[in-house]
């Protein structure tokens, strides 16, 4: 490289240093300066030099910093107003260049114009619902179109032409915005009905005129068209979206009919793509949605594919893709190896996400029972995932091989129909959900009843009657009642089964939950219905066979106490036991808001003792 190469370089670089260090200090007044300063600097270069990238340069500086003064002095509103001088100058100027047999400088002009017109519209468009008012927008996109016109006769470009066409679609969108106030979802399939009758228009002109007149106004066409489908993807609600995605549909086939552009083809598909992405919005879960935003995603990389060949036709580059991506064996290494991590990191983030949407396991007919209940509970903004996988990368990445072991089961018939699953404590008590310090502050939960988690909580390592006692414990997470829900029969069980004769209870007394005296308790009469006995058909529910086991210490370390991990199953209290009513009327039944103290309760550790 030369020296001057290396001082054009180093200069190109202070430059956009210069802007950015004023964007970083939010100086809207530095980047003007600097960018209006340096265009001055790149003119001079280019009429010494003779050189159209020294052009390019100070077009486009010159165009960044008079725009950013115009928004500073002026509103949205009158933006396109305002960028209409620099959008003509430019213009202009390319056209003396041609004149003067300077086609290259002049295409430096020409590109800097259209893309400082099209930046202000892609604005004024998006934020269209915001605007004030839309008279100074329609007679500004009327006097781009009369410009464009009146150049397009001076050069005959069809890049003029379709300017015009498109400057003609966008003024009558917004005055159809003036017309009917609050009704965008009309305008952009008014828009799209533009594009539709420009299509129809561009089969007039290439019977009266030929091919060449009647390509750009088949682009314009297509292009309206896409712009109709981004300001109804961008602005408006899913359902109100549709007419403007069928319309534009429509537009984009007669195109494809009339010009037979391949390219259009790919138009087509991603909007009916965005129309059946629209329709699943609206009627499906979360994991449909998940899946149509993939696919939204896979159109647009397709996109670079299909409208290749268009673009290469308008950069007159003479490599085609493939040739581009196979041009020597270290680019393919690269590229390939390239893609094909990506494609990788694509899909295993896709299979993650998939994996971890409750929908996912709803599409198993064994589990839609489970994903009812969890819908009807206060963990239905919690994901299955972050409940029965433990906290930590290489539970979820067990958690994930099991549930693809589970599916690959179903698939091939080979899983049971009884669903089991188990949640550890360290994922009820994981960063952002129930801590210790919360979960042993006594509680009030329903009239007359108090319960204090340090009862479970305050020695983990001692079983109570066996049992190593866990969230879940009465939490359950079965079929019936809501996820997780604590079931007052779990609580009677365990305190009501096998009574003590000195308290009249299983575990505790009737004050570990009681507010009221045993006198009271007596007079009220509370009764108990059923022992909870362990009928031992149940057990042919899940074996076999009876495996003749009797000691209910084994049968609890087998079922309960041995579930310590969370990718096996936990069974169930009432898969065994009968269950065991008590009182005349279920305290549980009339929640109340809870009451909770700030510390722990004496009360509660004195009971447990």
């Amino acid at each position: 490289m030369k020296l001057r190469d290396v001082i054009l370089w180093v200069g190109h670089l202070l430059v956009l240093a210069a802007l950015i260090y004023q964007t970083a200090q939010r100086s809207q007044a530095g980047v003007i300066g600097v960018a209006l300063a340096m265009s001055a600097v790149y003119y001079v270069s280019a009429a010494v030099a003779r050189r159209e990238s020294f052009l390019y340069l100070g077009n486009a500086l010159l165009a960044l910093g008079y725009l950013l003064l115009v928004r500073l002095v002026g509103t949205l509103e009158i933006a396109l107003l305002l960028a209409l001088p620099v959008v003509a100058v430019l213009s202009i100027l390319g056209v003396a260049l041609v004149r003067r047999e300077l086609p290259r400088h002049a295409e430096a002009c020409d590109w800097v114009a259209h893309a400082a017109g099209i930046g202000v519209s892609a604005a004024v468009v998006m934020y269209a619902p915001r605007l004030q008012g839309y008279a100074a927008v329609i007679v500004a996109l009327l006097l781009y179109a009369a410009l464009y016109l009146g150049l397009w006769r001076l050069r005959r470009q069809h890049w003029f032409l379709l300017a015009a066409t498109l400057a003609a679609g966008l003024a009558w969108y917004f005055l159809v915005l003036a017309l009917w106030p609050g009704s965008p979802a009309v305008a952009a399939a008014l828009l799209a009905a533009v594009a539709a009758v420009a299509a129809l228009k561009g089969r007039y002109v290439w019977r009266r005129r030929g091919v060449d007149r009647s390509a750009p106004v088949y682009t314009g066409a297509s292009i309206l068209a896409l712009v109709a489908t981004m300001v109804a993807f961008f602005t408006l609600p899913h359902g109100a979206s549709v007419p403007t995605y069928l319309v534009a549909a429509l537009a984009h086939t007669l195109v494809l009919a009339y010009a037979r552009r391949d390219e259009v083809v790919y138009l087509i598909t991603y909007t009916l793509g965005l129309l059946a992405w629209s329709f699943i919005r609206l009627s499906g879960g979360s994991f449909l949605h998940a899946m149509m935003d993939d696919f939204l995603y896979s159109l647009l990389v397709a996109g670079a594919i299909f409208l290749y060949p268009a673009v290469r036709t308008v950069l007159r580059y003479r490599w085609s893709l493939a040739e581009w991506l196979t041009r020597g064996h270290q680019r393919v290494l690269y590229i390939g190896l390239g893609a094909v991590l990506a494609v990788l990191a694509w899909d295993a983030a896709w299979i993650n996400a998939t994996a971890e949407n409750p929908n996912f396991c709803n599409s198993c007919h064994t589990m839609q029972p489970m994903v009812a209940t969890w819908r009807q509970s206060k963990h239905s903004q919690v994901g299955c995932d972050t409940c029965h996988y433990a906290p930590g990368v290489t539970n979820t990445v067990r958690g994930r091989i099991t549930g693809l072991m589970m599916v690959a089961q179903t698939v091939t018939g080979r899983y049971g129909t009884k669903a089991h699953g188990n949640v550890v404590d360290a994922s009820c008590q994981r960063a952002g959900c129930h801590s210790l310090a919360s979960l042993t502050n006594t509680t009030v939960i329903a009239p007359k009843v108090r319960f204090n988690h340090i009862v479970m909580l305050a020695l983990p390592q001692e079983k109570t009657r066996g049992i190593d006692l866990k969230c879940v414990t009465c939490h359950t997470h079965a079929v019936e009642g809501p996820h997780f829900a604590a079931q007052p029969a779990v609580c009677y069980l365990c305190h009501l089964m096998n009574p003590k004769p000195e308290t009249g209870v299983g575990v505790g007394t009737c004050q570990n939950c009681h507010l009221q005296t045993p006198q009271e308790l007596r007079a009220a009469g509370q009764a108990t219905v059923g022992n909870g006995e362990v009928d031992e058909e149940r057990c042919l529910r899940c074996h076999l066979k009876r495996e003749g086991i009797k000691e209910a210490q084994r049968l609890h370390d087998l079922h309960i106490s041995g579930n310590e991990d969370f990718t096996r199953g936990k069974t169930e209290c009432f898969d065994c036991h009968r269950v065991i009513r008590h009182g005349k009327g279920d305290p549980f039944a009339f929640p109340q808001k809870p009451v909770v103290s700030a510390a722990p309760s004496q009360q509660a550790q004195a009971d447990r003792r």
